[in-house]
């Protein structure tokens, strides 16, 4: 029950990017229509970006829904060192879940099992981890780039070029 509700407000947060449900277990006994605080843990890429301003403004209508939970941004500013130590912050302070976009899907995952042997459910997005955890929001990223370029090219008249900037493999999402 516990993991659900974190899943479910993971969930709400994210809506704005992704349409998932899911389901498991994890916040077990919170209430989180009113009753006692409920903590969660973004630990993000960083708190640059159009993204982040995304899951701002997502993670502000969660809030405003859910009025006891509280979620902490933690700005790892592209340092998966920092990330790393950011989770493990989290597990001490008895945080709910934590929610992460990791930097590397190899680099966090000690500290993820060390989270889930914990109770605390992590939910990564997009990048996702090769740690067993407790969810993964992954937005269509084959269908975004596609409507992305044909929009390109409709606002480019079907004249010029564009180029596409892709990432290190190490940040792809675990199959």
């Amino acid at each position: 029950m516990k993991k659900f509700l974190a899943f479910l407000l993971a969930a709400t947060m994210i809506m704005s990017m992704a349409a998932v449900t899911a389901s498991a277990d994890g916040l077990e006994g919170k209430d989180i229509n009113g009753g006692e605080p409920v903590k969660i843990g973004f630990v993000s890429m960083s708190t640059l970006g159009i993204t982040n301003e995304l899951y701002e403004l997502a993670k502000v209508d969660a809030v405003q829904q859910y009025p006891n939970v509280e979620i902490v941004t933690f700005d790892s500013q592209y340092d998966v060192v920092k990330q790393n130590q950011y989770i493990q912050e989290c597990i001490t302070q008895g945080f709910s879940a934590i929610i992460t976009e990791p930097l590397d899907t190899e680099a966090l995952n000690a500290s993820i099992l060390d989270a889930e042997a914990a109770g605390v459910a992590v939910i990564s997005l997009n990048t996702g981890a090769t740690a067993t955890h407790s969810l993964h929001l992954q937005g269509t990223d084959y269908g975004m780039g596609y409507f992305a370029g044909q929009y390109l090219c409709e606002a480019l008249g079907g004249e010029g070029k564009i180029m596409v900037l892709d990432f290190p493999t190490a940040m792809m999402a675990s199959a």
